[in-house]
């Protein structure tokens, strides 16, 4: 997986440990410090604080581990990851409950799998896990990946490997001495052998040499001879001359020197492998153990963040709250004031209107008794006789009456509903009279004048 920032760590056999940070930046990954720091009591003993970093990769050197490249008839993650347990099983030199196992897959095609399975012993992880976090307090390693991988890396991103035919590439450095062989960039083989002697004369060189032989003529015995074969001897600046003379007498391919001072670090490598990703999953030889760890103090800080958002919450909450409270009751309190201020004022407009409107109401002399007495009567049809006439000032009046037929009390409702002065006319049940007239009443409201 892809991350955007990555620091990685390994150990020297002399106690030094290599570091290096990455940083994903618009061009790609670029390396942002490396360095390295030595044990207590040197001059440079931790990772510089401007690193900024609290998680970490630890890279083992290739003495500590034992690697294969297999191939498996299946691409299924799962199935993989069973198989290579198997293999490992048989291959191991420790049983599989001391060790911790990891494979990351190099090639796939049509359905089959190459797979580097690597396996390491738990108590020598932990131990150089101890001594990194010793070194630099406060460090959590994410993944415990392979230096060799790292070196590998950087020599494909440099294009430092052939592209056709099998090449052997002999790594010569003061992380040990390695061998990697890979066909067309697929790599087929990987071993360390220890550590690098401090002179590598005569004796030291046809050893390592008879070494080498003896892995090149399994990858023969597995894979078949090719005729297109180079081995390439890289080492950091020691002499090596006498190897590659041990070596150029024992075979018949080439063998060539380059310098390893003109690629970037094996640990910037490794750092390089999990900022840039690969597609495909990592090798992480993790503990058990510290996953368990890694997983309970995450959860911690899982815990510890949502009760702080929730306490954070609640007292943002509760402090609105009390505010809006404290607010609502600083405006309630302000309008109590401002109606208290306005209150008598109030009142005595309340009074004058009231004043004027009663004034109002006997002045005026267009809903009068005599003029709505005029106009009823003058718009009482013929064969209606009025019997009652209640007038209640400002509010309206009622009538009663008889008619000799029920069309003149209609015609009558009709006329009174027609006139200017009346807003509604509401007419009451019509009965019967034992003279054969119709008894009626109307309530009739006045038209309200528009202040």
């Amino acid at each position: 997986m892809a991350v955007d920032a990555a620091l990685a760590v390994t150990e020297f056999p002399d106690g030094r440990t290599a570091w290096a940070s990455w940083r994903r930046g618009r061009g790609g990954a670029d390396i942002t410090a490396e360095g390295f720091f030595g044990p207590e009591g040197s001059t440079a003993t931790a990772i510089p604080d401007k690193t900024a970093a609290r998680t970490g990769i630890l890279a083992l050197p290739s003495r500590h581990m034992v690697m294969r490249v297999l191939e498996f008839p299946v691409t299924d993650p799962a199935e993989l990851t069973a198989m290579t347990e198997l293999q490992v099983d048989k291959f191991a030199p420790f049983p599989l409950d001391q060790m911790v196992v990891s494979h990351e897959v190099l090639a796939q095609q049509e359905g089959r799998s190459i797979v580097l399975a690597v396996a390491a012993r738990i108590a020598v992880v932990s131990e150089a896990g101890q001594r990194v976090r010793a070194a630099h307090g406060g460090l959590q390693i994410a993944r415990v990946d392979a230096l060799l991988l790292g070196r590998w890396q950087t020599l494909r991103e440099a294009g430092q490997i052939e592209d056709n035919g099998r090449e052997t590439l002999v790594l010569v450095d003061e992380a040990g001495v390695d061998v990697l062989t890979h066909e067309s960039g697929v790599p087929v083989g990987l071993s360390g052998l220890g550590d690098v002697p401090e002179l590598i004369d005569t004796a030291s060189a046809g050893d390592l040499a008879q070494e080498i032989m003896h892995l090149l003529m399994g990858i023969e015995v597995e894979r078949g001879r090719q005729e297109q074969s180079v081995i390439t001897v890289w080492s950091d600046g020691r002499d090596v001359s006498a190897l590659i003379g041990a070596l150029q007498s024992r075979v018949s391919m080439p063998v060539r020197q380059r310098l390893l001072g003109t690629l970037p670090s094996a640990v910037s490598g490794v750092a390089g492998r999990a900022a840039l990703g690969t597609g495909t999953r990592l090798l992480d030889l993790t503990p058990p153990a510290w996953r368990q760890t890694e997983a309970s103090h995450d959860f911690r800080r899982r815990l510890i963040l949502i009760t702080g958002i929730l306490l954070g919450g609640w007292l943002l909450l509760a402090a609105g709250g009390w505010g809006l409270m404290a607010w609502q009751r600083a405006r309630v309190a302000q309008l109590r004031a401002a109606e208290l201020r306005w209150l008598d004022p109030a009142n005595a407009v309340r009074r004058l209107r009231m004043q004027a409107q009663l004034i109002q109401r006997y002045m005026d002399r267009r809903t009068s008794a005599l003029e709505c007495l005029r106009e009823v009567s003058m718009l009482q049809p013929s064969g209606v006789d009025l019997a009652s006439f209640t007038y209640r000032k400002g509010d309206g009046l009622k009538l009663e009456g008889e008619a000799d037929s029920g069309a003149l009390v209609i015609e009558y409702n009709e006329k009174l509903n027609a006139s200017e002065l009346f807003e509604t006319v509401k007419a009451g049940s019509v009965t019967m009279t034992p003279k054969g007239r119709h008894k009626f009443s109307f309530e009739i409201a006045f038209k309200k004048e528009t202040p």
